[in-house]
């Protein structure tokens, strides 16, 4: 079992890249989705405080998915991946004599 310190590498790679990358793409999805919905909306006369609501709810899931994503990707890039004198990796759990 690894202790805290010896995976703090690993744990710093990941999140430094996911966290400006998922912050980044979340605040360009979340704009993307407000930018069509609020012109899409202005444009079909829906009223402005019921619009500005599903704008709200729909671009922070947009944002959510988006960050989502950029962390999926850099998990997934990690993996395998030398970082110092450590590797993550995945292995089955049986590998180990566990019981699932």
């Amino acid at each position: 079992m690894s202790r805290m310190k010896q995976i703090r590498k690993i744990a710093w790679s990941i999140f430094w890249k996911t966290a400006l990358a998922g912050a980044l793409t979340g605040y360009v999805a979340g704009f993307v989705v407000g930018f069509i919905l609020g012109f899409t909306g202005a444009m079909l006369g829906v009223d402005k405080a019921v619009l500005s609501q599903v704008i709200a709810i729909l671009g922070f899931l947009a944002g959510m998915l988006a960050s989502f994503f950029c962390f999926n990707f850099f998990l997934a890039r990690a993996i395998g991946k030398q970082i110092g004198n450590k590797r993550l990796e995945v292995v089955a759990a049986d590998a180990f004599g566990e019981r699932t």
